[in-house]
């Protein structure tokens, strides 16, 4: 037998076999659901349940003066997992003030304060009645 004959029928064998798997597996997905089960048919949803998987939240950051240190303050703010949602200028004029979707999952948000001059500081913002307020002293 030739290479290029045990190649060819190697290859086939491998497709054979794939093509079993793929079948089986198929097979195995198409179940029926055990007794007492519940089914799409049987499933209620709670009145006023909307699927939303995020919240809208009002976030407001101030500082006083001496908390700025320097022109060049900046603030991060963030989830409990370290998803960063804004970063950016905080001054005593200029006060964050943001609309923003947070997963409903998270009651809470994360804003460090830094700047050049002085190590980060970094506060827990509790989320109630769809906002969350701080202000930097």
């Amino acid at each position: 037998m030739n290479s290029s004959r045990l190649r060819s029928s190697s290859c086939g064998a491998r497709l054979l076999a794939t093509l079993a798997l793929a079948t089986l597996g198929a097979a195995a997905c198409e179940r029926a659901p055990l007794a007492g089960s519940p089914t799409l048919a049987t499933t209620t949803i709670p009145p006023g349940n909307t699927f939303a998987m995020a919240q809208p939240i009002s976030l407001e950051l101030t500082a006083a003066k001496g908390a700025l240190w320097q022109r060049n303050a900046r603030v991060s703010v963030g989830l409990s997992d370290g998803t960063i949602l804004f970063q950016g200028p905080l001054g005593e004029a200029h006060p964050v003030k943001l609309k923003l979707s947070v997963p409903n999952k998270d009651k809470v948000l994360i804003a460090t304060l830094t700047s050049d001059a002085r190590a980060p500081v970094t506060v827990t913002l509790p989320i109630a009645s769809g906002s969350a307020t701080h202000s930097f002293q």
